[in-house]
């Protein structure tokens, strides 16, 4: 459609959008990181309290379906449960919407729970390297390697349940949400 809209051909689309995404692709590599500096810690959570009150929030996460063509191998495994084929892409922004970790590299038949899991964020979280410190998040990858999570909607945190700690108290704006 871009190239036909615009007199293009279909492998001038092709060449500039491969030259683009490899261009974005190298740019992610120094723009994409998550903040393991306590100064910018500090300043995630300060922007997140200011935001609606929510205390010790470094980011907020989820996972998305990017549709694909079909591939050509394993293509069942790229299959996700509405029947499309994706990726399934999982996400952490600070409170400025800026991208801090991005994962881009599961089949969408791939549960946000296992994503979560085998994501090196997962990893500094669970093995202290954030001590400190909340990610606003998804029910469905909370009750499966749980690290710290604050889900907005119902009860206002569920926390370190490993570890049977008592959550903060935490106002929770739905309407906000």
């Amino acid at each position: 459609m871009l190239g036909h809209s615009n007199g293009l051909s279909q492998a001038s689309v092709s060449r500039t959008t491969t030259a683009v995404t490899k261009s974005l692709c190298k740019l992610a590599e120094q723009k994409i990181s998550f903040p393991v500096a306590q100064e910018q810690i500090t300043a995630n959570k300060r922007a997140f309290s200011a935001i609606a009150g929510f205390p010790n929030v470094i980011g907020a996460v989820d996972c998305t379906h990017v549709p694909i063509k079909s591939p050509s191998n394993n293509e069942e495994a790229y299959v996700n449960r509405k029947g499309v084929h994706t990726i399934n892409v999982q996400a952490v922004c600070d409170a400025n919407m800026r991208i801090i970790d991005l994962v881009a590299k599961w089949p969408g038949s791939t549960h946000d729970s296992f994503v979560w899991r085998n994501s090196g964020l997962h990893q500094l979280f669970e093995y202290g390297h954030v001590p400190d410190g909340w990610l606003l998040g998804m029910l469905n990858i909370l009750f499966s390697g749980l690290s710290r999570f604050l889900r907005p909607g119902g009860p206002a945190v569920l926390g370190w349940v490993r570890e049977g700690l008592p959550p903060p108290t935490v106002r929770v704006w739905n309407f906000f949400l």
